[in-house]
């Protein structure tokens, strides 16, 4: 006898499917690079070699989510554990797709920014997650006990040595780039004075 109400569906995401998703994702965006490269813009930061140790570098939040996950899968959230995997995988998703590209998607300033949140998101998950076995104080499942947990965790905030150089020199480019355009300014006449 089946009542009127529907059930709840479980829903599994597997780390498979997730990475296949995110390098879909990163091809989009590469596309999207060539197109815009094909039409000559060129007001870009490049910086091959930094990209690429960004990129490498973003496998440590990878790592550092598993960490989390064996945490916050612990926690009494009552959420789905799908939803809970794609907040905590959101910080490495972000940063491999702008960086798996040889060059920036987009501008300097929306990529600095991109990495800042992402720095931001996951310091404030793995801060979330200390608080929270601190509150509940839930034991390990056994699995896969919790200072291996806090080891990979805390693995994944070693990214922020890569990331850290990367805003620096895409600040140095974005100073240098206002600075060359105020030269410009500065050496052409203003549309108001005749000679």
């Amino acid at each position: 006898m089946s009542s009127g109400g529907t059930q709840g569906h479980h829903v599994e995401i597997s780390i498979a499917e997730l990475w296949h998703v995110g390098v879909r994702v990163a091809a989009a965006v590469n596309n999207a690079v060539q197109r815009i490269r094909l039409r000559g813009v060129t007001n870009v930061w490049r910086d091959d070699t930094m990209q690429g140790i960004v990129n490498i570098a973003s496998f440590a939040f990878f790592a550092g989510a598993f960490g989390q996950q064996c945490f916050y899968g612990r926690f009494p959230l009552h959420m789905p554990q799908w939803l809970v995997c794609g907040v905590l995988f959101l910080p490495w998703l972000a940063v491999y797709v702008i960086s798996f590209c040889n060059a920036a998607p987009f501008g300097p300033r929306p990529y600095r920014l991109i990495l800042i949140g992402a720095m931001c998101w996951y310091g404030a998950l793995v801060c979330g997650a200390e608080i929270g076995q601190h509150v509940w104080r839930v034991p390990s499942d056994g699995h896969i006990p919790l200072g291996a947990a806090r080891c990979l965790m805390y693995f994944g905030c070693l990214s922020f040595i890569p990331f850290v150089l990367a805003i620096r020199s895409i600040r140095r480019f974005e100073k240098a780039r206002s600075a060359n355009k105020a030269v410009r300014a500065g050496s052409e006449p203003s549309p108001g004075a005749a000679s």
